[in-house]
């Protein structure tokens, strides 16, 4: 638990050499769970009392809750417009491999049309295609992810704070 040690303004302006009348800020904790709006008022309504400048606006509170809050807003914004992008790259990746297996599948007619004469059901050469979509796109994900992981460590070493890697992001993603 923390150290608490409480002395007389004028023995601490004494022992540090401080002007009693130059203290500009006053940082009050409290215990969690404890209304902090209520305390900053109270603390407010006593400096005012005790200066007699009621209602002058001379002293300002300021909530740490409320810079949480809009430092949480920021980060939802944040990951809101990331999500989008993914979103889009996503989306666009899927077009693309779409787009590959249409050409696999115009190339390969002589290929189709060779199963079909042998006895090949549709479903089983719709299968074989399905299947090397799948491969192609398992593939691609998995070096995605490796690149994303190790560039993400680049970027911390490189910035000098932590990343953070959300195992469930990665595997929406893929």
């Amino acid at each position: 638990s923390p150290i608490e040690l409480q002395i007389p303004l004028i023995t601490f302006s004494t022992m540090y050499g401080m002007d009693t009348e130059s203290f500009w800020q006053i940082m009050i904790l409290t215990e969690e769970g404890e209304d902090t709006y209520r305390i900053a008022s109270e603390a407010s309504n006593l400096l005012e009392r005790r200066h007699q400048c009621s209602g002058e606006d001379i002293y300002q509170v300021e909530n740490f809750s409320d810079y949480m809050t809009t430092v949480d807003k920021v980060i939802g914004i944040v990951t809101t417009l990331v999500s989008f992008v993914a979103a889009i790259s996503l989306l666009v990746g899927g077009i693309g491999v779409m787009n590959i297996m249409l050409v696999s599948v115009t190339e390969r007619t002589k290929e189709i049309g060779l199963k079909k004469a042998i006895g090949a059901r549709k479903k089983t050469i719709l299968g074989q295609f399905l299947t090397e979509a799948s491969v192609l796109t398992s593939i691609g994900g998995i070096i995605g992810v490796i690149t994303g992981i190790g560039l993400s460590k680049v970027v911390g070493k490189v910035t000098g704070s932590p990343t953070a890697i959300s195992v469930p992001s990665i595997v929406i993603a893929v």
